[in-house]
């Protein structure tokens, strides 16, 4: 009876700690996240949360479009290069709907864990204006003069940038509109954005 009911307590610890002990956990994505999602809420309106190399802007309204990344100290640039097929796109916003879209490379770090409101940083300095129908290559070297999500930049602030660069958690591009760098665009139709390369060296 004694070594039956240690069996049966060997089973369950065994069931509880998932069956396999040698099992490991499904990874997190380390793809394209079109965001951001905060408290379950993502900004980014009728879009997936997902993709590979492309998607449909239109009734998708982009915002963050970021992947996983470790430290970026001792990395020299970033560079992307994509293509947009079908109609202009203009600011999300309401008060932009007529106004330009834009795209511009970002990053951001996880400081004091606040990665969304603290630590983001747009390479102002190499934005892609007037978003239309066409092919786009952006290069931004980290040398640049890359700008805060306050009004600090790189070359007044070079340590906040510096322990920025050293925790960075998030990399990719943000849209924009009027109101600011990653406040989403929209199409007047649709329009198919396609990534066609990607690089931070």
């Amino acid at each position: 009876m004694i070594y039956a009911g240690i069996a049966l307590l060997a089973l369950l610890l065994t069931a509880c700690d998932g069956g396999d002990p040698n099992s490991q956990p499904p990874p997190r994505t380390t793809g394209w996240e079109i965001g951001p999602v905060m408290d379950g809420q993502n900004f980014s309106k009728n879009c997936p949360t997902t993709f590979t190399d492309t998607f449909t802007i239109g009734p998708c309204e982009p915002h963050y479009v970021t992947r996983a990344t470790g430290p970026l100290t001792g990395k020299t640039q970033v560079s992307l290069r994509f293509k947009l097929e079908g109609d202009k796109l203009h600011g999300a916003s309401p008060e932009c709907s007529k106004g330009p879209a834009t795209l511009d490379l970002h990053f951001s770090a996880n400081v004091l864990g606040e990665q969304w409101e603290v630590g983001r940083w747009w390479a102002s300095f190499a934005q892609v204006s007037n978003l239309s129908p066409g092919e786009y290559s952006v290069t931004a070297p980290f040398s640049g003069r890359w700008t805060a999500v306050v009004t600090s930049n790189a070359h007044d602030s070079p340590e906040a940038f510096k322990t920025a660069l050293a925790k960075a958690d998030r990399i990719g591009f943000t849209f924009g509109d009027c109101t600011g760098r990653g406040h989403g665009v929209a199409s007047h139709g649709q329009t198919r954005f396609t990534l066609l390369e990607w690089a931070v060296e």
